[in-house]
């Protein structure tokens, strides 16, 4: 008899730990969601950062050119975008002059070296072309 009985509070601390770990668990997952929020807002909402005096980001910049943003100053978008750069039809400082002209690129940032190289960098990765 007593063996049933310790086989039966056995169980039921078994459940009991697994009932509140699975509690908390569910009640820390949002916040621990919340941390690990990695969004590129400029990705996000593309057509409200057209400003002067900051530049988008090297990795916004592609992303919007290759989203058609910048059709309206000569860069196609999507597959045409990466068949002309693959062409090379349009490099990185098209892409930034493109991005200067759309007011998407400070005029501190249009003769960056640094910027340019980073805009480059990311049409390879984009692109893969090492």
């Amino acid at each position: 008899m007593n063996n049933k009985h310790s086989k039966t509070t056995g169980q039921t601390g078994i459940l009991a730990l697994a009932t509140t770990a699975t509690v908390l668990l569910f009640t820390n997952l949002p916040s621990l969601a919340r941390t690990n929020d990695y969004t590129d807002t400029s990705v996000v909402q593309p057509t409200t950062s057209k400003i002067s005096n900051q530049s988008v980001s090297p990795f916004a910049l592609v992303n919007l050119a290759y989203d058609g943003y910048l059709e309206d100053q000569g860069i196609p978008g999507f597959g045409a975008f990466r068949s002309e750069y693959k062409l090379g039809r349009i490099d990185a400082a098209k892409l930034i002059q493109a991005g200067a002209k759309d007011n998407r690129i400070s005029s501190q940032d249009l003769n960056d070296k640094s910027y340019l190289n980073a805009v480059k960098s990311q049409l390879r990765v984009r692109f893969k072309s090492f």
